[in-house]
């Protein structure tokens, strides 16, 4: 099997569960969670509950692998929500190395998660066994998450890492600390985090603990266009020898005018020519109503090859459904899988390359059923809303993902209401008569989600 750029379609079919993918995930991206999870530029209140009807879930998601015409049983993912369509537990089938996991969340008032544990099935026993547990504390200005291990000699939970994040005022992650443990928690490393007048990541600093010594050890480097979309990324390590940052990975990013991701390229730096060898790219199509329609795959398997066709995937919809009707595992999707489509996705089917010929490679499909809750988490829905440029002088201009009627509203710093206007298209939004400084731009749409920019005017 080969990958295909689809974020959840890569989890099964590479054979590595989400379970699995949160046991590598460390406490050093955890502020990266919470950052999707609550702090996107285009994330909406996640705490607030809305009532909908016809509302379709997503139960479980099936591949079938392909050896020439005969569809082999593959994987398969299966979630439960709660009624506010927070995932509570997910489990992962893998028949083709016959493993199950199983991974359950805990979430307060608002939502967040609070506790994960990941088990596995023990087929001789006929039991779940426990496996990893995270446990997240939220502050008004910080949030912790301990992890542990369990451990089958004692049959107690084991201490191993532990997290803190502080943010700012605008919520955002801006100091983390890393700690092990050693029946006392050592701080081992710390991340500082740096972001534009957008509320962009723009750079990250790692350090870790040597002898009582801070020593460099990782920075990344963020870069957006005019509409905030991300398009380049780039990672260094520290170099001791040098003493300085040397280059390590390097992604690119390219959107179409609606700021649809429309390719991505990815690469290492080669220190011995001083060059960059990029070998993979992803092209993403996308249909006029804005879901994705078709990828297409190429590698570049050496320095001096060039790129070859490698996969490509074909997407199916189910148009009597958009995106506010459904309630999907945020547990799995990110903020940037939710861009790729506006209807329901039922079925991905892939094809392999193979000396000119497509053969089918897998087929993805996704199942459903109505949603009996009393209501959706926002965090399952979304409008995208994106203003630009920021900082402006004489007019920003407002872009629409979803063409739908939207409330738009201006108010300054101290919260008084300066303007109000009703939206259902991009447009631009005269400012020239305000004076310089801060304010505040509230956007609600039809289903009263609630969406808050911050403006910078020159």
């Amino acid at each position: 099997m080969k990958k295909i750029s689809l974020f959840i379609a890569i989890l099964l079919i590479s054979g590595t569960s989400y379970g699995q993918y949160f046991l590598n995930h460390n406490a050093i991206n955890s502020h990266k969670d919470h950052y999707l999870q609550n702090h996107h530029k285009n994330a909406g209140n996640t705490s607030k509950v809305q009532t909908l009807t016809n509302v379709k879930q997503l139960d479980s998601l099936v591949v079938n692998i392909y050896n020439g015409s005969t569809a082999i049983r593959y994987a398969k993912e299966s979630f439960i929500y709660d009624t506010q369509g927070n995932v509570t537990t997910n489990i992962s089938d893998d028949f083709d190395s016959n493993s199950k996991l199983k991974q359950t969340y805990i979430y307060d008032a608002n939502n967040r998660v609070i506790e994960y544990q990941l088990l596995e099935w023990d087929y001789t026993n006929n039991q779940w066994n426990k496996k990893t547990k995270k446990v997240t504390n939220y502050a008004s200005n910080s949030y912790s998450t301990e992890y542990s291990v369990w451990d089958n000699s004692l049959n107690q939970w084991s201490k191993e890492q532990k997290s803190e994040w502080f943010f700012n005022q605008d919520g955002l992650d801006t100091l983390g600390r890393i700690y092990s443990w050693n029946n006392q928690w050592d701080l081992d490393s710390r991340i500082h985090i740096s972001y534009n007048s957008n509320n962009d990541i723009i750079l990250e600093l790692s350090e870790h603990k040597y002898a009582g010594n801070w020593i460099n050890n990782r920075k990344d480097e963020y870069t957006y266009d005019a509409n905030n979309n991300l398009i380049n990324e780039i990672h260094y390590q520290w170099d001791a020898q040098s003493n300085s940052y040397i280059y390590s990975s390097k992604s690119i990013y390219g959107y179409n005018n609606q700021n649809k991701k429309v390719y991505y390229v990815e690469g290492d730096y080669n220190p011995n020519t001083s060059s960059w060898y990029f070998y993979d790219s992803t092209y993403q199509y996308f249909a006029s109503n804005g879901d994705m329609d078709s990828t297409m795959d190429f590698t570049n398997p050496t320095p001096n090859s060039s790129w070859q066709m490698d996969l490509k995937t074909k997407m199916t919809y189910d148009n009597n459904y958009t995106f506010s009707n459904l309630v999907l595992p945020m547990t799995l999707f990110t903020e940037d899988d939710l861009e790729l489509f506006n209807h329901m996705l039922t079925q991905i089917n892939g094809y392999s390359y193979d000396n000119g010929q497509w053969p089918k490679d897998f087929v993805y499909n996704v199942y459903y059923s109505d949603f009996e809750g009393t209501g959706i988490n926002l965090s399952t829905t979304r409008n995208k809303i994106s203003i630009s440029p920021n900082p402006a002088n004489d007019y920003f201009r407002v872009s629409l993902d979803n063409m739908q009627m939207i409330d738009m509203h201006i108010y300054d710093a101290s919260g008084r209401l300066l303007k109000s206007q009703k939206l259902n298209s991009s447009t631009n939004i005269n400012i020239q008569d305000l004076e310089r400084g801060i304010y505040f731009i509230q956007f609600i749409d039809e289903n009263q989600n609630v969406q808050t920019h911050k403006l910078i005017k020159e």
